[in-house]
């Protein structure tokens, strides 16, 4: 009988293609980090940028006072969901703000993220209501 049972359990279980990405053993998982790359110019104060689906976000902007460049991240998509932002400057500088609020969530920083040198980077962790500062570089 408890064959039976498991057998039934198991013919219920639906396997339907992720979202996201695949474990080793071929069951639908999604994946908590993306694969590409995404390189974004900040034209605009409050600029939104899309996590989902990538690991680097490279930023750079066309103003020199960070302050009228802020980044905007939007939800993640899992939670568990990481993403690097790196400062890749060549015209301008922006900045990600503490406390910016997201589609009900917030970004929450150790203090506010100012992307001004090449090489500078911060790591962020979606905790399916907030993105978390996870690290971050300042050369």
């Amino acid at each position: 009988m408890k064959l039976f049972t498991a057998l039934i359990l198991f013919a219920n279980l639906s396997f339907s293609a992720p979202e996201i990405g695949y474990t080793k053993y071929g069951f639908s998982a999604p994946s908590l980090i993306g694969t590409g790359t995404l390189n974004a110019l900040i034209l605009v104060d409050d600029q939104a940028l899309d996590p989902n689906g990538v690991a680097i976000i490279n930023v750079d902007s066309d103003n020199a006072a960070s302050a009228l460049r802020s980044i905007v991240i939007l939800p993640g998509n899992v939670v568990g969901q990481k993403v690097r932002i790196t400062c890749r400057p060549a015209g301008g500088n922006s900045q990600i703000d503490d406390d910016t609020v997201i589609a009900g969530g917030l970004i929450k920083l150790v203090n506010n993220w100012v992307c001004n040198q090449d090489g500078n980077s911060i790591n962020l962790f979606w905790n399916g209501s907030d993105w978390e500062e996870d690290g971050r570089v300042n050369l």
